[in-house]
């Protein structure tokens, strides 16, 4: 889910910091990402397990193409 985040913070996925106001990337029991570090991770396919099943399950469909997994 795409929300405008309270508090900075650290990207999962980068590393990279963000600040309260930027757009952020947030799934229930994970921390945040940069909106386009998700963008970019589910196009190569390089999120964690576990982050994208989180995403399956809070949202129900993947992350990635299932001719991709």
């Amino acid at each position: 889910m795409t929300i405008t985040s309270k508090y900075p913070g650290r990207c999962r996925v980068c590393g990279g910091r963000f600040q309260a106001g930027d757009r952020i990337d947030w799934i229930r029991g994970s921390q945040s990402a940069h909106t386009s570090c998700v963008l970019k991770a589910t196009q190569e396919s390089t999120l964690p397990a576990p982050v994208m099943d989180t995403y399956e399950e809070d949202y129900g469909r993947s992350l990635v193409a299932s001719e991709d997994r």
